[in-house]
């Protein structure tokens, strides 16, 4: 019973610790992969936690670009609100944990075109620093981007 409670203790002493989100804090941070952005495109990610601390959300106008690293490869990087004329892959809502971590995904495209993009990360520190990676069509022959560092401004 006593190992229980102790056990009970430290985890809740735990989740006290974890790092939390600064509720309607905006977060940024530049893709390490990014050079100087054309028209219509950025290098910083820019994210809004919501006003419960539950969730975050991708609130850059224009796309970031950057680099995916793939098995055996790589490509151009894309991320961004995915609008006409300048598409890319979608960055997904994020849920955010109880602990500080967080994840998303969203699929795009249709037919033979059709991908998905998972994001996951965490909070850090006191919560006004996190990381964040991106996983293009999750698999064994995924692509990532990251991770990236995102600085409560």
């Amino acid at each position: 019973m006593a190992l229980v409670v102790v056990l009970l203790l430290v985890a809740g002493w735990a989740s006290a610790l974890a790092a939390s989100p600064k509720a309607g804090g905006l977060y940024q941070g530049t893709e390490l992969g990014c050079s100087a952005a054309s028209p219509g495109y950025t290098c910083v990610f820019l994210f809004r936690v919501s006003s419960n601390g539950r969730s975050m959300r991708f609130v850059a106008t224009h796309n970031v670009t950057g680099a995916w690293a793939c098995h055996g490869g790589g490509g151009e990087a894309i991320l961004g609100p995915y609008t006409k004329p300048l598409h890319g892959q979608p960055v997904p809502l994020l849920s955010i944990g109880a602990d500080g971590t967080f994840t998303g995904k969203q699929t795009f495209g249709s037919g033979q075109a059709k991908g998905s993009v998972s994001a996951s990360g965490r909070f850090t520190g006191t919560g006004t620093t996190a990381t964040i990676t991106f996983t293009l069509d999750p698999g064994p022959r995924s692509c990532v981007n990251g991770p990236v560092k995102l600085s409560l401004g």
